[in-house]
């Protein structure tokens, strides 16, 4: 748990600051408060704490004798500044002694969570950084494991056998004819969104947790051009135009890009926000918007050609066996992504344990598995329906 101390001297900000958050609730331990930086130094040093809250302009020894101190005394400590709008200068100051950040007085309790969040993560990411270099001395096995947070694998491979079992199940009804009257129906429509819907909020979820997201959303999107491709040329009446791994690597390429202005939305906002422009867009390719009862119908220019179909708006005549446009899908892919903002990644630390490896193992693989899994089901089903015709069966 990431440990927090307070210094302020005027003590009706320091206990709004201390009452007014649920310090454990969001991960924090709140180890003490001092109201100057005289009496604050030795408990800091006692204490240790992971993160300095502290004011600039105080009695005996201000906020930036004391910030130099600890950043000398406890170089991993970091510091958080408070400053009124008259002290920026002060605010500089420390920016030059290494603070991490600064606020501006007055400051909400959301603003402060928030500043507090992003310093935590830099604090989990040094950590893991730190413990990547020691298991680096032991079993590289372990140490891939241990960076990993299991539970999200095997729910991404839980997620993917529901989606091979889709697929499979859509083969045999559209390319071998098998009656299948529950699937052509509402419960097959259902089936597949429950499996975009868990595929797009994990992967914008765990988006944050990886590396280099704008160059592996390159990879991925180059993956769907593939799919692309091997369709036009092998099942050009089945052709795949703007699948959900062209989707998906576009998602990570916009977002990776746009990361830190979306970091700056407070994640209640942006989870609400993006799943609100989900739900008003989510018909935007049947040619209208709706809100409630209420139906917008966007220009006709928009569903022009097959760019405007990879926005979201396809012209008459287009077809794809598997469209994903980035409207609404996108929207989809950042409401995961702020909902690990409003988790935090603090409150992670269960996700580690496994409780199925095999299907961890799925899910770490699910890129190469994906692009496997069709033809190895239609070469499966080939065969099976070939066995069937000569032996005189029938499904």
């Amino acid at each position: 748990m990431i440990k927090v101390f307070l210094v302020e001297d005027e003590i009706i900000i320091r206990n709004g600051i201390k009452n007014s958050i649920n310090w454990e609730m969001h991960g924090y331990d709140f180890v003490g408060e001092a109201s100057d930086g005289e009496l604050a130094l030795p408990m800091i040093l006692e204490k240790k704490p992971d993160i300095l809250i502290t004011d600039i302009k105080m009695p005996f020894m201000d906020g930036l004798e004391l910030s130099r101190i600890v950043k000398q005394e406890l170089p991993d400590t970091s510091i958080l500044i408070l400053s009124g709008y008259g002290e920026f200068d002060y605010a500089k100051e420390a920016i030059s002694i290494g603070v991490e950040d600064y606020l501006l007085k007055p400051v909400t309790s959301a603003q402060l969570l928030e500043a507090i969040r992003r310093i935590a993560e830099k604090i989990y990411g040094r950590r893991g950084r730190q413990e990547e270099t020691k298991n680096e001395k032991g079993s590289f096995l372990m140490k891939s494991s241990s960076s990993r947070y299991a539970l999200l694998d095997e729910l991404r491979g839980l997620d993917l056998i529901s989606m091979m079992l889709y697929h499979g199940m859509w083969d045999a009804v559209y390319l071998f004819g098998v009656v299948v009257p529950w699937y052509s129906a509402g419960q097959g429509r259902l089936w597949q969104q429950s499996i975009c819907w868990v595929f797009l909020l994990l992967s914008g979820f765990c988006l944050p947790l990886g590396r280099h997201p704008v160059k592996r959303g390159a990879m991925v999107f180059g993956c769907g051009a593939l799919v692309t491709a091997v369709t036009l040329i092998f099942m050009p009446a089945d052709v795949v135009w703007f699948g959900v791994l062209t989707l998906l690597g576009s998602a990570m390429i916009i977002t990776g890009l746009l990361e830190k202005w979306l970091e700056k939305v407070p994640p209640v906002v942006g989870l609400a926000g993006s799943f609100f422009l989900f739900y008003f867009t989510r018909h935007a390719a049947d040619g209208y918007l709706q809100l409630g009862h209420w139906l917008i119908t966007p220009p006709g220019f928009l569903y022009a050609n097959y760019f405007t179909a990879y926005l979201g708006f396809y012209p008459f005549g287009f077809f794809s066996a598997d469209y994903f446009p980035l409207i609404p899908w996108l929207f989809l892919f950042w409401t995961g992504f702020y909902l690990y903002h409003l988790v935090g990644k603090e409150r992670l630390e269960p996700l580690h344990r496994s409780v199925c490896p095999p299907l961890g193992w799925l899910g770490r693989n699910s890129l190469m598995l994906y692009l496997l899994h069709q033809p190895v089901i239609y070469g499966v089903l080939t065969v099976v329906f070939l066995l069937l015709r000569r032996g005189g069966g029938a499904l």
